[in-house]
């Protein structure tokens, strides 16, 4: 029995203190007694967790020998890239929170509710919710929608400064939409089969059209674009080949705009009915 007491004394007085203690002592004893009240189950964490944590000394390696020696500074090597990286998670962390905003929220204008994006806390600014190109839009709507151009949320207003990808995908009852002076880009697959939608008035901003924007929206009749430079739509799926025969594309009358729409290194010189005029108001 002393012996017995003499290993598990010993071990806790090492684990503890680095040196082993003389079994007499009131150090000791007063370890021993308090660490046998704790239950074994959490003796065993506690003993492994220092072992990992404490660094052998030269000299209790040495007595141990090579095997415990490479072993114990394995382990301590281990604990020190868990501690380094320990210390640098929380400021990893910190710095994805701060660039990744991704909050939704709604509001309603003109009858409309509809679901947006922050893209920029400081800069106030965001888009309409994306969708997913399996199918789910990321806004349901029908009829006339006329887009607003700053919107609340809380406290601040926010621009709308982009359509999200599939925002409108599927919206079969939408019948007209109007996209506002502050939008700059339209996203992939924005209105995808809206195949309802008759009539598009693009804000002035608008600089790029993504692919597929309007495909499956055949039943378009006429396009208002107010930019004075043509928005880029590089690919030629961004509306279907019969919009591109029935419906009107009408452009601002400014010499600017009529050779920008013109050129043929974009889609736009591919409507079959066009014409000018003034859309400065």
């Amino acid at each position: 029995m002393h012996i017995c007491t003499y290993g598990v004394r010993s071990r806790c007085s090492f684990q503890q203190t680095g040196k082993f203690e003389d079994l007499n002592s009131e150090a000791g004893n007063s370890r021993l007694h308090a660490f046998l009240l704790v239950p074994t189950r959490a003796r065993t964490l506690y003993y492994k967790y220092h072992r990992l944590t404490r660094k052998p000394s030269d000299t209790q390696q040495d007595s141990y020998g090579e095997g415990y020696k490479h072993q114990e500074a394995s382990k301590y090597n281990h604990y020190r890239h868990y501690k380094a990286m320990k210390q640098i998670l929380p400021l990893l962390l910190l710095l994805i929170c701060s660039t990744i905003v991704a909050d939704d929220f709604q509001y309603t204008y003109k009858g409309k509710t509809l679901t947006y994006t922050i893209l920029d806390e400081k800069a106030r600014t965001c888009k309409l919710k994306d969708g997913h190109y399996y199918g789910t839009s990321g806004n349901q709507v029908s009829g006339k929608l006329i887009i607003p151009s700053q919107v609340k949320y809380g406290r601040y207003y926010y621009t709308v400064t982009e359509l999200g990808a599939c925002t409108f995908y599927g919206c079969s009852k939408l019948t007209s939409v109007t996209i506002p002076g502050s939008v700059t880009t339209i996203g992939k697959c924005a209105f995808t089969l809206c195949k309802r939608l008759t009539k598009v008035i693009i804000g002035r901003a608008v600089q790029s059209i993504e692919s597929y924007a309007f495909s499956n929206c055949n039943k378009i009749k006429k396009i208002i674009a107010y930019p004075r430079q043509a928005p880029r739509a590089e690919k030629q799926n961004t509306f279907d080949t019969e919009v591109y025969n029935q419906a009107i594309l009408i452009y601002g009358n400014e010499k600017e705009a009529d050779e920008s729409y013109g050129s043929n290194n974009n889609i736009w010189w591919k409507f079959a009915n066009y014409y000018t005029r003034d859309l400065s108001e």
